[in-house]
């Protein structure tokens, strides 16, 4: 057994089981939920942040369980721009989330029509959206959720959606 291994959670200091690593399909909820919800107090508290790049939006610990408190029965914990915020977040939550803009933000893997549909149909209610402008959000995204979204007033960045908002 050498240290290293092949397996894709080896070396992960993130403190949780690599339950639901790398997935962003239902699976990854039900497989962790159990844990997420016994260990969150203390995440909290850590102080840690997910995803320091892509667009200069960091997502906290704290921000993640707000997220999963108020998730109400969305499939998607929260949508944001890059994959490396997404991957921390669903390492920290097992929740699956969604990556607008591929791996740095600048990919449009995301349509503003899909997610006014996905938000309709109450699969996602919760998008963080840099508050620098856009950057690493694609712009009409940001401009539209600006504008229909409501700023979660403690977490820079973050609104939430619900089909009424959707026009």
């Amino acid at each position: 057994t050498a240290p290293g291994g092949s397996s894709s959670s080896s070396g992960q200091s993130m403190g949780q089981p690599p339950t639901g690593t790398g997935t962003t399909d239902a699976d990854a909820d039900s497989s962790s939920s159990s844990s997420s919800s016994s260990s969150s107090s203390s995440q909290s508290e850590s102080g840690r942040t997910a995803g320091g790049m892509g667009g200069g939006t960091q997502v906290s610990s704290a921000m993640i369980t707000y997220l999963e408190k108020h998730q109400d029965g969305a499939t998607w914990l929260v949508a944001v721009a890059t994959d490396q915020t997404a991957s921390s977040i669903i390492l920290e939550s097992g929740q699956p989330v969604i990556s607008m803009g591929g791996w740095s933000g600048s990919d449009n893997a995301m349509t503003l029509a899909k997610l006014k549909s996905l938000v309709k149909a109450g699969k996602l209610h919760y998008i963080v959206v840099s508050s620098d402008g856009g950057q690493g959000t694609n712009s009409e995204i940001a401009t539209w959720v600006k504008k229909h979204g409501t700023a979660v007033s403690a977490y820079s960045g973050l609104y939430r959606l619900d089909a009424s908002d959707v026009g």
